[in-house]
């Protein structure tokens, strides 16, 4: 599991040191750094992919578009650099970038790897998957860390959409959904008959990816069904949708669209495995309060499931689904972690941290709640009250 990610000079942060744990919340105001934080480990997932043995990282790909050198850097206080630093249990990663003649890109300038600075090193032994090329033995020593970064998924908040009809792809980039979730029904076709966690497998269901898939999305749509139809001519597949109001097949257009919205997150959780990392950016878009609460629940059992979930969100029926989920003990309080994102300020005088991380008990009582933290209902009801004139 990663347990600490840290950022340096990356984007709007001149030092974070954020705690990791299996479920992790990024909450706070808009702008105030919680997607950096997902597009850092998005960043190192896609070079993987897309520069597996190069020295250099790229900020656009298939699956985070970040703009240039001058987005990504520190404007503040950057020194030309950025650094991303993963504390995977208790051994060390961490990849220094520097830019290169091209706008969009960077170069690896050092890496070090458990204390051991690689940097000379770099410039006579190739890079591959983001390591050194040095031996068999050191390969296999990080090969499951190097793993959980190649298959990490990142949902961004533009998810499925509703097109009916999607191109399929090489079994080889599942789990991954890529940008616009236009990979969304290939993750689920390849995996069809592969089982799912038993540990998050409804009972109600076979085990298999698709069954349990809709056994899942029934807690949000009753009688929710899925076809999932190749087009072999074309090689892609038709989505086909049935709900509990319709019983004939629908094309996802003409379906709630909050469907389409939690479909993806479901089938990335359930197509993972043990150790794998999910990150998940606003997962209450467009359902209503009770399924925004239950997603909380959701989302908590796929941690207590071994996978790791990073989740960015602005609900604070999300938050309470955690909590309910910690209360019921399907999650212990120790395997969460909240943190609230405040805007950057660059006064020298002001005090107040960039990031505050309140702790949870095991009734899911919150010790802290620093203002602006999912504060809002409170605020409002007390200007109706006549408490309070902001």
């Amino acid at each position: 599991m990663f347990t600490y990610l840290d950022l340096q000079y990356f984007k709007c942060f001149e030092i974070l040191k954020l705690p990791l744990r299996p479920l992790t919340l990024l909450a706070g105001a808009n702008g105030s750094g919680k997607s950096s934080v997902l597009h850092a480990l998005a960043l190192l997932h896609q070079t993987m992919h897309r520069r597996n043995y190069s020295g250099a990282i790229e900020l656009n790909g298939n699956v985070v578009r970040l703009g240039s050198a001058t987005d990504v850097i520190d404007q503040v206080r950057g020194q030309g650099f950025f650094t991303i630093r993963l504390l995977d249990a208790e051994t060390e990663y961490l990849w220094k970038f520097v830019p290169t003649n091209s706008d969009d890109s960077f170069m690896i300038k050092s890496i070090i790897i458990d204390g051991n600075d690689f940097e000379r090193q770099l410039q006579s032994v190739p890079i591959q998957s983001l390591f050194p090329k040095l031996n068999a033995e050191t390969e296999k020593r990080h090969e499951d860390f190097m793993q959980r970064i190649r298959r990490l998924s990142y949902l961004d908040s533009q998810r499925i959409g509703s097109y009916a009809v999607y191109p399929t792809l090489n079994a080889d980039f599942t789990p991954v959904f890529g940008r616009r979730r236009k990979h969304g029904a290939n993750v689920l076709i390849f995996p069809i008959n592969k089982p799912v966690m038993e540990n998050l497998s409804l009972p109600n269901a076979e085990r298999f990816c698709l069954k349990q898939v809709e056994a899942r999305m029934n807690q949000f749509f009753p009688e929710f069904n899925l076809e999932l139809c190749p087009i072999m001519s074309s090689k892609s597949i038709e989505i086909g949708l049935r709900s509990s109001l319709n019983k004939s097949r629908l094309q996802p257009i003409n379906v709630g669209s909050g469907m389409m919205q939690v479909l993806p997150i479901v089938v990335s959780a359930l197509c993972t495995r043990p150790r794998d990392v999910i990150l998940i950016e606003y997962p209450e878009m467009l359902l209503h309060a009770s399924g925004q609460a239950l997603m909380g629940m959701f989302l908590a059992e796929v941690a207590s499931a071994g996978v790791q979930v990073l989740v960015e969100t602005h609900s604070d029926h999300i938050l309470n689904g955690i909590r309910r989920a910690v209360k019921d003990g399907i999650l212990s309080a120790g395997e969460t972690r909240l943190h609230f994102f405040r805007p950057r300020t660059t006064l020298a005088t002001d005090l107040i941290p960039q990031v505050e991380s309140p702790l949870m008990d095991p009734n899911g009582n919150i010790d802290v709640w620093p203002e602006g933290f999912f504060d809002q209902i409170d605020r409002d009801m007390n200007y109706f009250a006549g408490w309070d004139s902001c």
